[in-house]
């Protein structure tokens, strides 16, 4: 005859690895809000700098000033773009895309319409193609409108900017020399002048890089540029605690227990109580946690064998981790491990004959400790497969959804931003994540955030000026805005139909603006205020038109109360010339000019409420006080800091 004294097993609680995806969703949104949403701001906070967080730096100003010599002395006017392969190209992308869309029938003649294809063609036939002309056509591709993802869209638009490039340089080649020449002058004038790298002298290097681009001159001098300007400009730092606090459930779970062990048929309930922790692990290509389920096992149980009856009692510690290794492509895990140490006592045995009662009793303090062992042994099994089920269960679905992150997002393909590339990494007591907005022309960070970061913050967004600078330099330069497609614009960035007074600014008198085909919209972060400013080359009202480049600046101060963000303009909206352009035309212009964007740079702008929880639905543990959050602005970065 042989009995088991006692046994328990309860499942693991379920695992929710969607907080853990809700991090990955935090650093992805922080680098699309560069362009389609302000970035949430709160109240000042300095405090002493967190030595956890990456150490800031300053890159070189004499290698920029060898880099910059370089390229003056190796122009090159042979490598400029040809203009005739350009044109081949830009003729084989147009019949590309005229058979796609079926020019001729219905819907065809509308694409063609709307994309201008006859003015593309006007350009083609030319002898003299205007590159301010093919930049708007190539412009007026950039909406987001269904379709305009499509590659036969995307290949026209291409092609449509390398024939403007070759255009431009066609019909200033020999002078082309001369200005480079001059704009590389005039950056190390403002080197020598004002050796700390500030706004002026990164906007003349900037648009040396981006003139560089587009002659096609040496790789290695651009790379070289964009490298002393190459740090990332968005980054987000998330603390342990914080990922605990997203992270942790607690586990309270009774569970039947029917076991037949050693011939003993055991039947009773058992109880786990405890909680799902989690542990940051170092690793630099991604995310390394560790899941740790700690709890205690109880149980009460009867054990029935020909008659006799044994009540009995257990407890045992359980501790069960199982790896996780995020990426920004994929979720895997390690083998669960189990531990326990059971530790059971029998209370009473029953039967009617004493004899056959001491006979049990002696028999079972002979198998208890192989009884026990066994016990053990599936616990430890059933608690390993539950918790391995029930955590690859969720590591599916967060695979699922993280492909569904990874796929292009067609608005930033139709305007043409390219989809920032995220980079993770852990320590083992923060997760790090960084991107850089900027394309092959554009520059980045000059060096890593030099604010104090607050030592208390389990959550802290940095994001560079130029992240978003370069996100609307893409959309907005050279663009010319007409007064008749303000409805279009504002349902393209909205969904919604414009407000009256928009209707009747469109519906009035026609005007439009052209604007800089470098850097139209030059955002500066500084003495935590936003500085604005946008830079047009042209300006029409009616019949009247002025090639005047102008400057429109204003200033914000923001304000957060918990869940509406708002700015508070500082600063008069000024207009102010490049040039000193004199007479009626030019003065009317320019009043006319400050009236519109007095409008539209208003005293105040509020934004709608900010509700996290709707944002992120699956973060059940997502319990935040934005009204704790800081900010401060300044020294070209935004940091915004969660206690």
């Amino acid at each position: 005859m042989s009995w088991n004294s006692t046994i328990g097993f309860v499942p693991a609680a379920r695992i929710a690895i969607a907080p853990l995806i809700f991090i990955v969703c935090i650093c992805i949104n922080s680098a699309e809000a560069q362009v389609s949403q302000g970035v949430v701001l709160a109240s000042a906070n300095r405090a002493s700098n967190d030595q956890v967080y990456i150490n800031t730096g300053h890159s070189s100003q004499g290698r920029l000033r060898e880099v910059l010599g370089r390229a003056k002395a190796q122009w090159k006017q042979d490598r400029l773009p040809p203009l005739e392969p350009a044109r081949k190209e830009l003729e084989k992308a147009l019949e590309s895309l005229e058979q796609f869309v079926q020019v001729g029938s219905s819907n065809g003649d509308k694409w063609s319409k709307f994309l201008r294809l006859a003015d593309v063609k006007e350009q083609l036939q030319s002898d003299k193609p205007s590159y301010t002309k093919l930049l708007d056509l190539e412009m007026n591709m950039r909406q987001n409108y269904l379709g305009l993802e499509y590659s036969q869209f995307t290949r026209l638009r291409d092609s449509l900017v390398r024939y403007g490039y070759a255009s431009r340089f066609h019909a200033q080649e020999e002078g082309f020399g001369r200005f480079i020449s001059k704009q590389i002058d005039d950056a190390i004038q403002l080197l020598n002048d004002e050796p700390a790298v500030n706004s002026a002298l990164t906007a003349e290097v900037g648009n040396i890089l981006s003139t560089l681009h587009q002659a096609n001159q040496q790789p290695e001098i651009i790379s070289e540029l964009r490298g002393l300007f190459g740090q990332p400009n968005a980054r987000v730092y998330v603390k342990e605690h914080f990922v605990n606090r997203l992270v942790s459930r607690g586990v309270a779970q009774p569970q039947n227990v029917d076991e037949c062990i050693l011939g003993t048929r055991v039947l009773g309930t058992a109880f786990m109580n405890g909680n799902v922790s989690a542990n940051l692990l170092t690793m630099s290509n991604g995310i390394g946690l560790q899941l740790s389920l700690s709890a205690c096992m109880t149980s009460q149980s009867r054990g029935y064998n020909r008659g006799v009856v044994l009540n009995t009692t257990s407890v045992s510690p359980v501790l069960a981790t199982k790896q996780l290794f995020v990426t920004n492509t994929s979720v895997t895990g390690a083998t669960a491990q189990v531990t326990t140490q059971l530790e059971s006592t029998i209370n009473s045995i029953q039967h009617r004959s004493r004899i056959v009662r001491r006979i049990a009793s002696r028999k079972a303090a002979q198998q208890k400790p192989q009884a026990d062992a066994v016990a053990e042994g599936r616990l430890q099994d059933r608690i390993c497969n539950e918790f391995e089920q029930q955590v690859s269960q969720q590591i599916g679905q967060a695979n699922q959804q993280l492909q569904k992150m990874k796929q292009p997002r067609p608005e930033l393909t139709r305007v043409g931003i390219q989809q920032p590339k995220l980079d993770f990494s852990s320590t083992s007591t923060l997760v790090a994540a960084n991107t850089t907005q900027a394309a092959v022309y554009q520059l980045a960070a000059p060096s890593n955030c030099p604010l104090p970061q607050p030592v208390e913050a389990g959550l802290l967004a940095q994001i560079h000026q130029s992240a978003i600078t370069n996100a609307l330099d893409v959309i907005m330069a050279g663009r010319t805005l007409r007064s008749r497609e303000l409805g279009d614009l504002v349902k393209q960035i909205t969904g919604k139909e414009p407000e009256e007074e928009m209707k009747k600014e469109i519906e009035g008198e026609e005007w439009s603006i052209t604007f800089n085909p470098y850097q139209p919209v030059r955002i500066e972060f500084d003495d935590n205020l936003l500085k604005i400013t946008l830079r047009l080359i042209q300006m029409t009202r009616e019949k009247q038109s002025i090639r005047d480049p102008v400057s429109i600046s204003t200033a914000y101060s923001p304000s957060f109360d918990g869940s509406i963000l708002t700015l508070n303009r500082q600063a008069e909206v000024s207009v102010t010339s490049d040039r000193d352009t004199t007479g009626v035309q030019a003065t009317a212009m320019r009043a006319f000019i400050k009236t519109k964007f007095d409008k539209t740079f208003r005293e105040q702008i509020a934004t709608q409420p900010i509700d996290l929880k709707n944002r992120f639905p699956k973060a059940t543990n997502l319990n935040i006080d934005l009204k704790r959050l800081t900010y401060q602005i300044d020294e070209g970065w935004l940091q915004v800091a969660l206690p």
